[in-house]
């Protein structure tokens, strides 16, 4: 049993959450787990880093540590030892008006381009992985892993065939929907309700589309029913 697993056990038992009890590691320990961290392959699975790419004054090179909008940057990627990730194509829910999803649709495609001038920038610091090998391989030449991903498939509504641009631009990890209903997908949180019980048909069929390709389908934010839905699809 791991010391996570042991706490957890013990925190259930005491009917309080885990944050309460402190834990106190002695100086070899932590020296013992930092030089551990360093020889795993650490990915966090969700950066929203991307979105301060544009910002005036934000370099990704540089640490800001009082910048409330970004928790992530190259020094302090070094110093916690985070080996990269899943860099995210974020887009809110706008009102779904024909407007509204060219605005996504743009804003999509602006997102993606900054990633790809953020590696092109810093190509002896970032790269872009494309494949699940190619992060070990990229930690071991001492750069950052950056996989693009998409949260939100909101910019492809207005062309559902942009996915093959996005595709060979990079992308490796897409959701269907975020806070709120859209065209493809029920959300988990929308106060509305579900609206397609599920993917709707647009939806079943980019989810086809991207496992066809190779994207990797991210579950997050939508509903169970969507979740049933793509294990339904997933290819045996």
């Amino acid at each position: 049993m791991t010391l996570r697993s042991l706490s957890l056990l013990v925190s259930l038992a005491l009917c309080t959450p885990l944050a309460a009890h402190a834990i106190e590691f002695t100086p070899q320990e932590l020296a013992k787990a930092s030089t551990l961290q360093q020889r795993l392959l650490t990915l966090d699975s969700h950066l929203d880093t991307p979105a301060n790419f544009h910002r005036d004054g934000f370099d990704i090179t540089q640490r800001h540590d009082h910048n409330a909008l970004s928790q992530v940057d190259y020094p302090r990627m070094v110093e916690g030892a985070l080996d990269g990730g899943f860099w995210a194509i974020y887009t809110d829910q706008g009102d779904r008006s024909a407007q509204a999803h060219q605005h996504d649709r743009d804003a999509g495609l602006l997102r993606l381009t900054e990633i790809r001038e953020m590696l092109a920038a810093h190509p002896d610091t970032f790269q872009l992985a494309l494949t699940a090998a190619d992060a070990a391989r990229i930690k071991a030449a001492g750069k950052r892993v950056v996989y693009i991903s998409m949260e939100n498939a909101s910019p492809l509504v207005d062309d559902p065939t942009l996915l093959s641009y996005y595709h060979l631009a990079g992308l490796r990890l897409l959701s269907t929907v975020h806070f709120a209903n859209n065209e493809f997908a029920d959300s988990a949180t929308d106060p509305k309700g579900a609206e397609w019980k599920g993917l709707s048909p647009a939806g079943k069929a980019l989810v086809d589309e991207a496992v066809r390709l190779g994207i990797v389908i991210d579950q997050s934010h939508a509903s169970d029913a969507v979740f049933d839905d793509l294990i339904e699809r997933m290819p045996v």
